[in-house]
Formats: C-alpha cells, sequence, structure tokens
C-alpha cells in the first residue's frame, strides 16, 4: 500500500502506538495526549514494526520498549496487554512494562517474582519452593508451578530422550 507514513508513538518513553498510511500529507492525524507523530513522507510499503521503531530511536535516541505490558492487580499479574503505562490504562490494574512475566507472577516494589518448584534431580520429589525474577536464567531443577508443594512429585521422563532412535 502506497501513501504517507506516519507513526505514532509515546512521548514519555518512546513507545510505538500505531503506523499510519495517509492518502495526502495535510490529512489529520489524531494524536491522544502523550502521543507524538513522525511524518515519514511518500512510502511504497507500510513500514514494518522493526522500521517504525528504528524511526522512533532516530528521532528520540531512546529505544522503544515491546510494548507488552502486566495487567497487576493488588501484587499479582493477572494479564497481559499490548500498551503504554504512561498513555493508556486499565480498569482491573496498574500497567506495568515486562517482556518475561506472566499471569499469577507476583510483583512488589518494582520486581516480578514467579513460584518455582525446586525438584530434586532423579526422584522428581519437590524439596522446596521459591520465588525467583522470571527474566533471570535458572537451573533445570526450577520448574514454574502455582500448583506444586513440598513433597510432591513431578513425572520424571524415563529411557531414551524423545525422537532418539537406537
Amino acid at each position: 500500500m502506497t501513501g504517507f507514513g506516519v507513526i505514532v508513538y509515546g512521548v514519555q518513553n518512546s513507545t510505538l502506538r500505531s503506523i499510519v498510511m495517509l492518502d495526502t500529507p495535510e490529512a489529520p492525524v489524531v494524536l491522544e495526549p502523550g502521543e507524538a507523530a513522525l511524518h515519514l513522507g511518500f512510502l511504497a510499503s507500510v513500514p514494518s514494526i522493526e522500521e517504525a521503531k528504528a524511526h522512533i530511536f532516530s528521532k528520540t535516541n531512546v529505544s522503544p520498549p515491546s510494548g507488552r505490558c502486566c495487567v497487576v492487580g493488588n501484587g499479582i499479574v493477572i494479564g497481559t496487554i499490548s500498551a503504554d503505562p504512561a498513555i493508556d490504562t486499565h480498569p482491573q490494574g496498574t500497567l506495568v512494562f515486562s517482556d518475561h512475566a506472566e499471569r499469577g507472577d507476583l510483583y512488589a516494589n518494582g520486581q516480578f517474582q514467579r513460584r518455582y518448584a525446586v525438584v530434586q534431580v532423579g526422584t522428581g520429589r519437590v524439596i522446596n519452593i521459591v520465588y525467583a525474577d522470571p527474566a533471570a536464567a535458572h537451573a533445570a531443577n526450577l520448574i514454574p508451578s502455582t500448583t506444586l508443594n513440598v513433597g510432591g512429585i513431578v513425572p520424571v521422563h524415563k529411557g531414551p530422550p524423545t525422537g532418539a532412535t537406537s
């Protein structure tokens, strides 16, 4: 689609809001409070999300975040959406940027924490429950779970790995 490209982004943190193609360069672009527009001129095709983010970066010198936000209600992640916390709101809670947090994770003091069962290697028995940052790398014996408890058993795969041939 050819037209005059406009990239709409959040002023506070450079979040990509939308990519608009106009028939004429004079066509109005409606902006919400906290948004700004980059007019790109005539384009032969719609810019990709990556290209749009590169244009925002060239204008603001701020790398646009992914736009993935968690909806946090009473300190627990209750959902994820694409949004800009500086502009958008959600009726069920507070919006917080996160590329890793998921439903059920805890959020307190600016940090996300996920519940993990610590599983004893070889037996599959849960020996402890810990909370850790979901964005960090974890040992293979940490299993994210909201239902496993100490003393529970995680099924252990026995035999050759799936897909192995003899």
